[in-house]
């Protein structure tokens, strides 16, 4: 049977035990020092792909999310989780020991949508005491979550665009467009920053107001992005 309660339920794989076993008399410096961090910390920077990164190893799940949620937010800021996620429900106060709020949303099997984010971030602004409450600052996703269940790289993709960044009309030779289709231009766009990007989208704006050869948009009607937002949440 497999059990997906905890991590800290079995002890290490017999392989781990086997290795501690064969280096338990090695000296080393310890403290992280060691050629073996020192290894582990190569085979990190080459996973990330960032040869330039600090790596620094912490003792526990819960010691990593504090440190790095402090270390990112301001004094006044809180950071977004499902009202499922480990920070809120599984760590006994930890974040909140060091001054942050845990900004709690719906779930959808346990997952965080970038929609339901975004419909969050749009309602607080809007209310006109935001300037007195926990601002937001961050937003924090289990993988897998406390369901067991996995983002999608396009669900994870969705966290990192904003719908609307670069018209339709200037990246795709059709009539119309998807949203869908429209998401993974700006997915793209978003990925790919560069001046070049930019003027070729700059010149296609004004090329087809010039032109004016995008009039003829058929039958085809795009759903409302909002009630997009509905079927998906």
């Amino acid at each position: 049977m497999l059990y997906f309660d905890c991590d800290y339920m079995e002890g290490a794989h017999p392989a781990i035990l086997q290795r501690l076993m064969e280096t338990n008399m090695e000296h080393t410096y310890g403290y992280g020092k060691d050629a073996y961090c020192e290894s582990a910390k190569a085979k990190i920077r080459t996973a990330c792909q960032c040869p330039e990164a600090e790596i620094y190893f912490l003792v526990g799940g819960t010691q990593t999310n504090a440190t790095v949620i402090r270390g990112f937010l301001k004094p006044f800021e809180g950071v977004i989780a499902a009202d499922t996620g480990h920070i809120g429900v599984h760590e006994a106060g930890a974040i909140e020991s060091g001054g942050h709020k845990v900004l709690t949303i719906p779930h959808k099997n346990g997952k965080l949508e970038a929609a339901a984010v975004k419909h969050y971030l749009e309602r607080f602004y809007q209310d006109g005491s935001c300037t007195h409450m926990v601002q937001p600052g961050m937003v924090y996703i289990s993988h897998p979550t406390e369901y067991g269940t996995l983002y999608t790289k396009e669900e994870l993709k969705r966290f990192e665009v904003r719908g609307g960044l670069i018209p339709p009309d200037s990246i795709d030779s059709s009539a119309v467009i998807s949203w869908d289709k429209q998401f993974e231009y700006e997915a793209n766009y978003a990925k790919n920053l560069s001046l070049k990007n930019d003027l070729n989208i700059f010149l296609n704006v004004f090329r087809i107001i010039f032109q004016r050869n995008k009039t003829d948009y058929g039958d085809f009607v795009r759903e409302p992005l909002n009630k997009e937002r509905e079927r998906r949440v």
